[in-house]
């Protein structure tokens, strides 16, 4: 799994370590409070949800940050569960139409 570029570059890099701090900081058994604080702590580079460019982070670092993990993890997903891709994809669709508020 490759990123679209020969080399991920640093904006992108730095776009995908927040992504995942802040998915290891939201956790079930945790209270509100607790993973309220932890998206804080891993976006606070951001400087606040408006000032992304502070940080020379651009949304399309975001989107391709976005893309290669959860490529990944779908990939990694897909091999864990022997399914295949579009299998996996699916899943996920269905999970997401359950937290949808959108009827």
């Amino acid at each position: 799994m490759t990123y679209p570029y020969p080399v991920m570059p640093d904006p992108a890099l730095r776009a995908a370590n927040i992504i995942l701090d802040t998915v290891v900081g939201q956790t079930p058994a945790a209270s509100d409070e607790t993973n309220r604080r932890a998206y804080e702590i891993a976006t606070e580079l951001l400087g606040g949800p408006h000032a992304v460019s502070s940080a020379n982070i651009e949304v399309l670092d975001f989107f391709g940050a976005a893309v290669v993990c959860n490529a990944w993890l779908a990939h990694q997903l897909a091999g864990y569960q022997h399914e295949d891709l579009p299998g996996v994809i699916s899943q996920l669709r269905d999970f997401l139409r359950s937290v949808s508020a959108a009827d």
